[in-house]
């Protein structure tokens, strides 16, 4: 898939607000163009990774519920298995 650029332009910024602007994109040695473009984009990619966060966390909550069943299960057949093997043993020795 290809990518096709885009423009935005913004009206009405405070004077304040963009020279702001222009002391950290001078900080960053780089244009204001150039800095609010890497501004943007890592905005979206961080909105997007919380998004893939959320998903990750509700998919471990899922699972680990599902493991806790599971542990529930496995301990309740160990010890069914452990009163066999009792009777079993008491049956031999008697």
């Amino acid at each position: 898939m290809s990518q096709s650029n885009s423009s935005i332009l913004i009206r009405n910024i405070n004077k304040e607000t963009v020279v702001k602007i222009e002391r950290l994109a001078s900080q960053a040695k780089t244009s204001r163009e150039d800095y609010l473009r890497s501004l943007l984009v890592r905005h979206a990619e961080g909105q997007e990774l919380m998004e893939q966060r959320f998903m990750y966390e509700e998919l471990v909550e899922r699972l680990t519920k599902a493991l806790e069943v599971s542990n529930e299960i496995t301990e309740a057949v160990v010890n069914e298995l452990r009163d066999v093997k009792l009777e079993l043993e008491a049956i031999r020795s008697a």
